[in-house]
């Protein structure tokens, strides 16, 4: 068990901030380039004396492609994690990205730690919905920070 969570803990880092795979039913359109997707805490999650912290998380997504983009949806967990973990979230959203524009959005939730003074760095599985041409289609980001 030790050893594979050493594994884990060396490969994630290779897949760090990155755009993944989509599944089937909800694949990117062929024509449409890939998003740059980048999701991190606004701020150190900070327990204090407690077991709970809120936590905001800035996602930040570039539209690489020639036709405009609607982000839709953003959901963020941290499966995995052993000192402490976020609250699964879903959040809504109605941006609309022009082709090469940026934008920001912020994403609340909690976190609950499971020992005292947790120092293990937030690992975090999204998954980011946009849609195109009336058309839905999902990106997988894991990030660690």
């Amino acid at each position: 068990m030790r050893r594979t969570l050493l594994v884990l803990a060396l490969l994630l880092p290779l897949v760090s901030c990155s755009s993944g795979g989509t599944a089937p039913g909800v694949a990117r359109p062929a024509e449409i380039a890939q998003p740059a997707i980048h999701i991190a805490p606004v701020h150190d999650i900070f327990f204090g004396r407690g077991s709970s912290a809120a936590v905001a998380l800035e996602i930040e997504v570039t539209n690489r492609a020639n036709v405009p983009l609607l982000l839709r949806e953003v959901e963020v967990s941290s499966s995995g994690m052993m000192q402490y973990t976020l609250r699964t979230r879903r959040q809504r959203y109605n941006e609309t990205l022009a082709p090469g524009e940026t934008k920001r959005v912020t994403l609340f939730t909690e976190a609950y730690a499971n020992v005292r003074n947790p120092s293990e760095p937030l690992s975090m599985r999204s998954f980011v919905f946009f849609e195109v041409n009336g058309k839905l289609f999902r990106e997988i980001v894991f990030s660690r920070g």
